[in-house]
C-alpha cells in the first residue's frame, strides 16, 4: 500500500474553505462576505485530505534516528534531538509532514490560524502560540519544547527563540520550485524523526501525481490570480504560486511583470485580454476569515464569463487554507494537486 493510501484510508472527508491567496497579515477576525454561488463554469473543490489516526501513526516503521542530528536550515546549522517529543511547530506545512510521517503526537504547540488544513484539525487545541506572523514568545517558551520549527512568516523571531530550545528555520530557499521546497521540508522532518524511507516514498508519489497533471495540462494557457478586498493581482511563473507553471505543466496566458508576494495588480480587462483557458483563483479574504465566496462575487461579470475559462468550465476556485496559509506538506500538497487536477476533468 502506498504512503498516500495509508495516510488517507482511515479518515473522514474534510470540506475546505474556498479561498484565494495574497499577502499581508494572516491573523484575522471573521467578517460577513458575499455569498454568490459559483456558476456552472466554475469549479470549487472539496479537498479530501485525511489524517492518520493514532493507531495508524503507531503502525509507522521504527525510527532510524538516534541521539541528535545536525540540521541545515535557512539561518545556519543546528543540532537537534532525534524523535523530539514536544515540538513547537510554527510552520503548518512542517506540522502536516509530522502527522503524515507518524509523528503527530510530538506536536506540542501550534500557531493560531484563520483555518487549519484537514490533516491538522485534530490538533486545533494546540493552537496557542500566537498568530502565524506574531508568535507569542512567552507561550512558546512556556510550552518547554525540545525543538522549535520556524518558517518564513516567523523567521524574524529566530534569535529570540534559539536559546529556548534548538530552533530551525525551514523558510523556502530562494529560487527553488514549490515542489522542490516541499521536498526539502519533507526530508528534514523525515530526518529528525527517522522516517527517511517514508519521506522519499511520499516525495516520489507527489512527483508522480504532478507529472500526470502536467501531461494532461499540455501547456494550457492559464492565469493564477488572487482576490483581496475587491481587488485582483496576478502571479506568474516565478512567483510564490509558480507551481502551476513550473511543476504542473500550465503556460502563462499573459506576461506578469511583478513577481513579489503581492503579485501584479490587474483589472477585469487584463483577464479578458489574456483570455486564459484555465483561471486559478485564490481568495485571500476567505483564507484569512474575512467572509466566504468573495472571489465568486467579484468575478461574476461578463468579462470573466466570456473568457475561454469562463465558457469551458475552466475557473478553479482553490482552497485558501491549503494554498495561502499552508502551501505544502504531504497531505496538503496532495489536496492542492487534487484541486488543480479537477479543472482538467
Amino acid at each position: 500500500m502506498t504512503l498516500k493510501k495509508k495516510m488517507f484510508a482511515a479518515l473522514p472527508l474534510a470540506t475546505m474553505a474556498l479561498v484565494l491567496a495574497g499577502c499581508g497579515t494572516d491573523g484575522a477576525t471573521t467578517d460577513t462576505g458575499s455569498t454568490a454561488a459559483p456558476s456552472a463554469s466554475e469549479k470549487t473543490v472539496e479537498a479530501p485530505v485525511t489524517q492518520p489516526t493514532a493507531e495508524k501513526q503507531n503502525d509507522q516503521p521504527a525510527s532510524t534516528c538516534e541521539g541528535t542530528v545536525k540540521i541545515k536550515h535557512a539561518q545556519g546549522e543546528t543540532e537537534v534531538p532525534c524523535n523530539p517529543k514536544n515540538v513547537a511547530v510554527m510552520d503548518l506545512a512542517a506540522a502536516d509532514d509530522m502527522v503524515s510521517l507518524g509523528a503527530g503526537d510530538s506536536i506540542g504547540i501550534l500557531p493560531k490560524a484563520p483555518g487549519l488544513p484537514a490533516v491538522l484539525k485534530p490538533y486545533e487545541g494546540k493552537a496557542k502560540a500566537g498568530s502565524m506572523v506574531k508568535p507569542d514568545l512567552e507561550a512558546i517558551a512556556g510550552a518547554k519544547p525540545d525543538l522549535i520549527i520556524l518558517s518564513s512568516r516567523t523567521a524574524k523571531v529566530y534569535n529570540d527563540l534559539k536559546d529556548v530550545a534548538p530552533t530551525i528555520d525551514l523558510s523556502d530557499a530562494k529560487g527553488v520550485s514549490t515542489m522542490q521546497a516541499n521536498d526539502d521540508k519533507i526530508r528534514t522532518i523525515a530526518q529528525i524523526f527517522g522516517q527517511k524511507e517514508q519521506g522519499e516514498r511520499a516525495i516520489s508519489e507527489l512527483h508522480a501525481r504532478a507529472g500526470e497533471i502536467a501531461a494532461k495540462a499540455q501547456g494550457g494557457k492559464s492565469l493564477f490570480i488572487m482576490t483581496n478586498g475587491g481587488k485582483m493581482s496576478a502571479f506568474g511563473p516565478n512567483s510564490r504560486f509558480a507551481i502551476v507553471f513550473q511543476d504542473l505543466g500550465f503556460a502563462p496566458a499573459a506576461d506578469v511583470k511583478q513577481e513579489g508576494r503581492h503579485g501584479e495588480p490587474i483589472s477585469f480587462e487584463f483577464v479578458s485580454q489574456a483570455n486564459p483557458r484555465y483561471l486559478f483563483v485564490l481568495d485571500r479574504d476567505s483564507a484569512v476569515g474575512h467572509g466566504e465566496n468573495a472571489a465568486q462575487a467579484l468575478l461574476d461579470n461578463d468579462l470573466i464569463k466570456n473568457t475561454e475559462a469562463g465558457k469551458n468550465n475552466g475557473i478553479d476556485y482553490l482552497n485558501g487554507t491549503d494554498w495561502y496559509l499552508v502551501g505544502g506538506g504531504i497531505a496538503t500538497m496532495n489536496g492542492m494537486l487534487d484541486q488543480v487536477a479537477s479543472v482538467l476533468k
